[in-house]
């Protein structure tokens, strides 16, 4: 608590108070381009926009504002702009190296922080063993902020980080296995999972998370170890990192730890549990539905709900079960609270449009015509905004049925020459235009129409059914 409140005091000054370079102005060298010294000028501008906006330029200048990096580093203890000083020295690369190394032994913790960061942006293999070096400072906020920036640098710290695990020195070692966790390469799982049985526990628990970034079925039997292990990060690291693996064998001694001690342990657990039993249960449901087994792709479908009770695609899963059993006021259901669940980015996926032409057709069993219009019109707003129109066929044809149900002739003549300009080859809209056709009194469309679909379709009960339109209209 005297931490935080410290750190907010901080923190109000700081932001009470504007920052200029602590380098005098008048120490601008002359010598450099004109354009990279307006920028630094504006640096000493009071108004943190203009001075942000002065920093972004320099960045967006790469290595020719080199002239400008002392400055900059100098505003890493500027809070209205330090981010933006960050990414600006990251852009300038490689000639920030050097002095943003020299900056991780500032006495100003804040100053070492952002340093380390402006390193991993700048991505240069030069950074990486100071950066390692940070792992043994007093500070923690330092030596996390140089995990995840070795996390940027990225393949040029494996090895060195790999090396790292077995430093005699605790905090190198979890700081270590931290870092490669954001690199997420393999050939650091082997490294980890030795490091599982390191004797400090902080060890233990970053080792865990990291092979659950990387997420590899090979550290599966050594995390299940881990569930049972006496720190209870560890156990909660090993719980969360299988539940990211998402591999079926864990599901059994996950079960097992549900009796842990600890409740934060058990909660990780349980979230572990729903990640994999989820899309398993989402997969075997999928396959039941395929086999024609509805009511156990119900049951999988169900058991998905309860773990999550928000997803549209278990939803979805369930109304097709209850449309194969038969169930069309349950199907129904099920697909609105598909459509209650679907995430505004979801607007044309595969997952919403199949659920909407699914709906309406449901809907369209029903009798709601009107609403199974409304679900048609939304799938070929979306599909023509999104450019799809060529998967539009069916569409137009559903929703041309409930326009020809509703007395809407000339609405479902429209959706379906939409459907066979669409798709040429799709039978049944001509079909049913050759009937509207012939009921408008378009005998010879009708014929045309008719005879067109009995040469498309191979199906004897289909062409009996249109030959018997064709005989009972009169030319």
């Amino acid at each position: 608590m005297k931490r935080f409140v410290i750190l907010f005091s901080v923190l109000l000054l700081w932001s009470t108070v504007y920052a200029q370079p602590d380098i005098p102005e008048e120490n601008i060298p002359k010598d450099i381009p004109s354009e990279v010294r307006e920028e630094i000028e504006k640096l000493y501008f009071e108004s943190d926009y203009r001075r942000g906006k002065a920093v972004i330029e320099l960045g967006e200048m790469g290595e020719k504002a080199a002239p400008a990096i002392p400055f900059l580093i100098a505003l890493l203890k500027d809070w209205d702009v330090n981010e933006n000083a960050v990414l600006a020295l990251g852009r300038i690369g490689k000639p920030a190296v050097e002095p943003l190394i020299s900056a991780l032994k500032d006495e100003d913790e804040w100053v070492q922080q952002f340093a380390a960061k402006a390193l991993g942006y700048t991505r240069n293999k030069r950074a990486v063993a100071p950066l390692i070096s940070t792992f043994k400072d007093e500070h923690w906020g330092v030596c996390l902020e140089a995990a995840e920036a070795l996390g940027r640098v990225g393949k040029p710290a494996i090895k060195p980080l790999i090396a790292a695990l077995k430093d005699k020195d605790k905090n190198v070692r979890a700081y270590a296995a931290d870092a490669l966790g954001y690199i997420q390469d393999s050939s650091a799982v082997e490294p980890l999972i030795a490091t599982l049985n390191d004797e400090d526990g902080s060890v233990r628990m970053y080792s865990a998370g990291a092979l659950g970034e990387i997420k590899d079925s090979r550290a599966v039997e050594s995390l299940v170890a881990a569930l049972k292990d006496k720190d209870w990060r560890v156990r909660l690291g090993a719980a969360e990192a299988l539940g990211k693996i998402k591999d079926n064998h864990a599901v059994e001694p996950l079960n097992a730890a549900l009796n842990d001690k600890n409740k934060d342990v058990r909660k990780q657990v349980a979230e572990a549990m729903r990640k994999i039993k989820y899309p398993l249960c989402l997969e075997k449901g999928e396959n039941a539905l395929l086999d024609g087994k509805f009511d156990e792709a119900f049951a999988y479908y169900d058991t998905a709900v309860q773990m999550d009770s928000t997803s549209s695609g278990a939803y979805r899963g369930r109304g097709l079960a209850k449309q194969g059993l038969g169930d069309a006021e349950g199907a129904l259901e099920n697909y609105n609270r598909a459509v209650e669940h679907l995430t505004t980015g979801d607007d044309y996926s595969g997952v919403t449009i199949d659920v909407y032409i699914r709906r309406g057709l449901i809907r369209y069993m029903l009798g709601d015509y009107d609403g199974a219009i409304s679900d048609y019109d939304y799938v070929i707003t979306k599909g023509l905004a999104y450019h799809h129109r060529l998967e539009l066929g069916p569409s137009y044809y559903y929703r041309g049925l409930a326009k020809a149900t509703k007395g809407d002739l000339e609405g479902a003549i429209a959706d379906y020459d939409e459907a066979i300009e669409v798709d040429p080859c799709f039978a049944e809209p001509l079909v049913e235009r050759g009937f509207l056709r012939a009921k408008t009194g378009d005998l010879e469309g009708a014929h045309e129409d008719l005879n067109e679909a009995l040469e498309l379709t191979d199906n004897p009960e289909f062409k009996a059914k249109i030959q018997e339109i064709l005989n009972s209209i009169k030319q």
